[in-house]
């Protein structure tokens, strides 16, 4: 386990490959279909397309929550004081919000426990790039005022 862990959410697109190589933690975002709540990971790709169409489009996201954040970084806290957790922009969506809230709610359980929550000012593969990036640098030894370094050195 690298001495900084990594959080990012859903929306970075990174393979599972990767996401199990380079031991990167990923929290969900949330979709409603037809007034159905789902989370991102809950659907396979051919599910998520058959109930988008039985619905003719009628699909939204939501964010991550706030406690979902909460639950990752609590469990990876157990193997690490220290965690980066890179988000989607927070001009596209609330979760960089709610990284930052389930922040807050461990470090009042765990104050010990270092959280950086880095808005990526991107989405998708953009923000995968960054999220590998600093998933290597975390791998390398780096310390978590580097890992975060290198990821805003991303940012466009």
């Amino acid at each position: 386990m690298p001495k900084v862990g990594i959080v990012t959410d859903t929306t970075s697109c990174i393979p599972p490959e990767l996401v199990k190589e380079y031991d990167i933690h990923i929290v969900p975002v949330g979709l409603v279909i037809g007034g159905q709540h789902y989370k991102d990971t809950d659907l396979t790709n051919d599910e998520f397309w058959q109930l988008f169409y039985a619905v003719n489009g009628a699909t939204t996201t939501t964010a991550a929550s706030p406690g979902d954040f909460a639950s990752i970084f609590e469990e990876l806290s157990k193997s690490t004081d220290n965690i980066v957790c890179i988000a989607v922009s927070k001009a596209l969506s609330a979760t960089f919000e709610a990284a930052t809230q389930g922040r807050e709610t461990v470090k009042g359980i765990k104050p010990g426990v270092n959280i950086e929550v880095v808005d990526s000012k991107t989405a998708a593969g953009a923000l995968g790039f960054i999220v590998m990036e600093a998933a290597r640098a975390a791998r390398n030894g780096k310390s978590l005022k580097e890992v975060v370094q290198v990821a805003n050195d991303m940012i466009p």
